[in-house]
């Protein structure tokens, strides 16, 4: 065995021993759970029913949000492994944990988990996972009898009135990926439904959708009182590219949930045009450091689709650091629809966004 392997393996099993201990969670010694081998995980089998109920949810939690926050982690095996776990809080967040996990072998468990499982939490989060797999069917990159099956089981979740809302609602985000007519019929019963939380997610799942359909309740729920739908409202314009939302989403910029104006700068960057430009390029100018990252990379989104279609009307420059330069490469020849220059700052210090 090579000098490596040996003091990776020590490091696996050194932070098992700190797994076990009542000592605080480290996380960099969490770090050394990552992409474990055949050997290290039979060494975590027997670890781990050794470690009170509490502190493993805790850790598969904390698992979890690394592998999120750091692409180069990868706990996928164990979280396959923890599928099984007795405690239902570690076998749901073992299934969120495999988000980016697309291997098919997985839809036979997920869809057991859906059907079977006692623990509304983690049916929720078996729905929530089997979306990934619809979009892959809707793709052509997913065989029609497995495709069949998931579709038949989010179905059923769906229609069943005695499950619970949670599990329902994450069904009909999942099934919205599907492009068939009766999709429409499954996002209306939601939409219509007395539910706040259903509702929610029926205009989530109509900018799943991408069906220009919803475009006009979409449109008249950006100013909806309800900051869920506002913040849901928003995601879909952009989804949905929304030529429409712009003024709406200009206004949510400067919305009183922080969530909503980073969702609305998101959206202006999908839908783009020359407006939502100007905005963005406002914002990145800004002095609030957080939104003028999410505005840099809307940005982005906006100018890389525009060079998908010939149409590149800025170069983005990030030479200078934190510094961000738009240089305009053509001459906007019909302003006559939009603000000036001076007429949009002027509004945007209006509503107290810093340029």
């Amino acid at each position: 065995m090579k000098e490596y392997d040996i003091a990776r393996n020590d490091d696996f099993r050194d932070a098992l021993e700190h797994l076990k201990s009542n000592e605080r969670l480290n996380m960099p010694t969490l770090y050394a759970l990552s992409a474990p081998t055949r050997d290290n995980m039979t060494s975590f089998d027997k670890a781990w029913p050794q470690i009170q109920p509490e502190r493993r949810r805790h850790i598969t939690q904390n698992l979890a949000d690394l592998a999120e926050a750091n692409f180069r982690l990868d706990f996928r095996r164990i979280f396959r492994h923890l599928l099984d776990d007795p405690d239902p809080q570690v076998r749901a967040t073992s299934v969120d944990g495999l988000w980016e996990d697309e291997n098919h072998d997985l839809i036979e468990c997920y869809c057991e988990m859906l059907e079977n499982d006692l623990s509304a939490e983690v049916r929720a989060s078996a729905a929530q996972a089997l979306g990934k797999y619809v979009l892959q069917a809707e793709l052509d990159e997913l065989d029609a009898e497995p495709v069949h099956h998931i579709r038949v089981v989010l179905r059923d979740v769906l229609h069943d009135e005695s499950e619970t809302p949670a599990v329902r609602r994450r069904a009909l985000e999942s099934i919205a990926y599907h492009d068939h007519t009766d999709t429409r019929e499954v996002i209306r019963t939601a939409y219509d439904a007395p539910s706040h939380l259903m509702r929610v997610s029926a205009i989530f799942a109509m900018g799943r959708s991408i069906d220009p359909f919803w475009s006009d309740v979409v449109l008249m729920e950006l100013d909806n009182p309800s900051p869920e739908i506002r913040f849901e409202a928003a995601r879909a314009s952009g989804e949905l590219r929304l030529q429409g939302a712009v003024p709406a989403l200009i206004e949510l910029v400067s919305d009183m949930d922080r969530q909503i104006q980073e969702a609305a700068i998101w959206a202006l960057g999908q839908v783009g045009g020359k407006r939502a430009k100007r905005v963005l390029n406002h914002i990145i100018r800004g002095e609030d450091k957080e939104f003028a990252r999410a505005a840099e990379d809307a940005m982005g989104e906006l100018l890389l689709m525009e060079g998908e279609i010939g149409l590149p009307l800025y170069d983005f420059d990030l030479s200078d650091g934190d510094e961000v330069e738009l240089r305009e490469l053509e001459e906007l020849d019909d302003l006559s629809d939009l603000e000036t220059e001076e007429d949009l700052e002027e509004w945007l210090e209006d509503q107290e966004i810093e340029p």
